[in-house]
């Protein structure tokens, strides 16, 4: 399984979270609350990657400095200004069968990079994608839609 970093859902904001979590609009210091597209697969299903001082005992390390999240709790405190100092907020997650990721690797459609704390906390969402690619020494403007034969 993987979350999608750079697609902002853009329906789901402070009102939203605040009635999900049956509390006041007022109630959430943080209004910018970003929730993303994590993918496809159980878009119901919510998952919070979050920076590690936050500990509450029911994270799973994903990275250094990172750990994912299930926990009500957990986006409870964020709503109300008492979690984690970085996080992210996703609905949904992208999925593949036994071996499907490996098959789609080998015919090169997926590209493989290192996730850093820094891509997934401190990176816009619009250029993700592009440092990303640029931390596998790919310049995201050389890159082409079309293709050909030769």
């Amino acid at each position: 399984m993987g979350l999608i970093l750079n697609r902002p859902n853009g329906r789901i904001g402070a009102p939203e979270i605040a009635s999900f979590l049956d509390i006041s609009v007022e109630e959430i210091e943080n209004q910018d609350l970003v929730v993303h597209n994590g993918g496809p697969v159980d878009i119901a299903r919510g998952f919070i990657l979050h920076s590690t001082e936050y500990d509450k005992g029911h994270e799973s390390a994903v990275l250094p400095g990172c750990c994912l999240s299930l926990s009500m709790e957990t986006l409870q405190d964020i709503a109300t200004g008492k979690g984690p100092k970085s996080y992210f907020l996703a609905l949904g997650y992208a999925g593949w069968g036994a071996g499907q990721l490996e098959q789609e690797m080998t015919t090169h459609g997926w590209l493989l990079a290192d996730a850093t704390t820094s891509l997934i906390f401190s990176t816009p969402d619009e250029l993700k994608w592009s440092q990303a690619l640029a931390s596998l020494g790919i310049d995201s403007n050389m890159l082409s839609a079309n293709s050909g034969n030769a």
